[in-house]
């Protein structure tokens, strides 16, 4: 198990000097997420931290978006230019999205959940199920994208294409 602190520090702001490798930078956010999905697991056994379930909260309600953002907007479009017939791509890029479709949906119900959790409220059995779903979806969801999507990404763009993701990045967060 990860100590607390440590844990938080895993969830906290990447560093920026990481868009400069964007490619890096997400699968660093896929790091975080790990994270994320560990800490719901927690939450969901009872055993999450305030600190915790408030951080949780923080990265739920602001950074996940933005990832989501980054590839759908970002990545995914560069790499149905790039890609070849014979990356099928499509198909992954259209079983990705409908995950984040589903990412965003499950995601206002789990920061509800997160907001009953840090007022003290008892979870549920519906709840708990519920964060345990979204954190076993999560680590579903990296597999993917960690195992065959960055993999390709790293030998389909090419560097223009990822100086624009890096400026696509830093846009989104104003940087």
């Amino acid at each position: 198990m990860i100590a607390s602190d440590k844990t938080m520090s895993y969830i906290n702001d990447l560093p920026a000097r990481l868009l400069d490798s964007p490619l890096d930078f997400i699968y660093a956010d896929h790091l975080r997420q790990r994270v994320v999905a560990q800490l719901l697991h927690k939450v969901a056994e009872g055993r999450g931290s305030q600190e915790e379930i408030e951080n949780l909260r923080q990265y739920l309600s602001h950074n996940f978006a933005l990832h989501i953002a980054d590839e759908e907007h970002g990545l995914f479009p560069l790499l149905r230019e790039r890609c070849t017939q014979e990356d099928n791509i499509e198909k992954l890029l259209d079983r990705l999205g409908r995950d984040h479709k589903g990412d965003e949906s499950m995601n206002d119900h789990v920061l509800k959940d997160l907001s009953q959790a840090v007022s003290g409220g008892e979870l549920d059995d519906e709840t708990q199920k519920r964060l345990h779903k979204f954190a076993d979806h999560i680590k579903q969801h990296l597999v993917l994208e960690n195992g065959v999507l960055l993999p390709i990404a790293r030998v389909r763009l090419e560097e223009a294409d990822l100086r624009n993701l890096s400026k696509n990045l830093r846009r989104r967060r104003a940087l």
